[in-house]
């Protein structure tokens, strides 16, 4: 990853603890340090959004929340020192374009999928549920804004034929440079978030313009989206232990509840 990425973004510190610029710590747009999972549900809570997040690596855990509300799109950023999962609703009306920006996503999943390391993820629009996975030691940025909001500016810019494909997909890979300079945008934003309802509008502007670059790259590629069984019942799997987490059952009533055997589930 190029020096100036780097430097435009969080770092992890020898404390395993994420340092953010100055600029972006003292602006009024929400900035705050989670050292629990339960306190990273809180931060989404905070936005809305009904989230369980649940850290799969051992540990103390410390990580930042920040976010940049630009009106009509909010840019989103988190960062962790261990493994976390996070499982929620994502809304009827909602497309989010969401990257790792640090190299560090071995451990990265969406919908139960591996995550490709220079790849957009998230604007499937029939999905309402978000399941994803976070590397430790990963820094990731999403953009959230309204399915009404996206379709409109693809439709009032001539490029509502890419709104069908979106809905078959939610990974677009990219070439390395085209994603360097999606993440180099997006870190900029939060490093100097705008001033005026004018900027605000502007950067909207530009990051959408932005995305839809990426749709139309000749070196992008939609990945058709198709979850295996497998993959639809860890889904259910982990949906049922958030839902069940403080009670007692044993592994041949989890199984029935889940209509599957001992043997897959294990």
């Amino acid at each position: 990853m190029a020096n100036h990425l780097h430097s435009s973004l969080p770092q992890l510190s020898h404390q395993g603890c994420f340092q953010l610029p100055e600029r972006l710590t003292t602006c009024p747009n929400w900035d705050t340090s989670f050292f629990s999972a339960c306190e990273l549900a809180q931060c989404f809570a905070k936005i809305g959004k009904a989230f369980t997040a649940v850290q799969l690596s051992p540990g103390p855990l410390a990580g930042r929340f920040s976010m940049v509300h630009l009106g009509s799109l909010s840019v989103l950023m988190i960062s962790t020192n261990q493994v976390l999962l996070l499982n929620g609703d994502k809304g009827k009306n909602c497309v989010c374009f969401c990257l790792e920006v640090s190299g560090n996503n071995a451990d990265h999943r969406v919908q139960c999928q591996t995550f490709q390391p220079h790849a957009l993820y998230g604007f499937n629009q029939n999905l309402q549920e978000s399941h994803f996975q976070l590397s430790a030691g990963s820094i990731s940025i999403l953009t959230v804004t309204t399915a009404d909001h996206f379709n409109a500016f693809l439709t009032r810019t001539g490029h509502d034929y890419l709104i069908d494909p979106m809905l078959t997909s939610n990974c677009l890979n990219l070439d390395e440079a085209t994603h360097l300079n999606m993440a180099n945008q997006l870190s900029q934003v939060l490093r100097h978030p705008p001033n005026s309802q004018r900027e605000c509008r502007q950067r909207t502007q530009e990051l959408l313009t932005s995305f839809l670059a990426c749709l139309q790259n000749p070196a992008g590629k939609l990945e058709p989206f198709d979850l295996t069984s497998r993959q639809q019942l860890v889904q259910e799997f982990v949906r049922w232990g958030f839902n069940n987490g403080n009670s007692s059952h044993t592994l041949d009533e989890i199984c029935q509840q889940l209509y599957t055997s001992r043997r897959t589930l294990i």
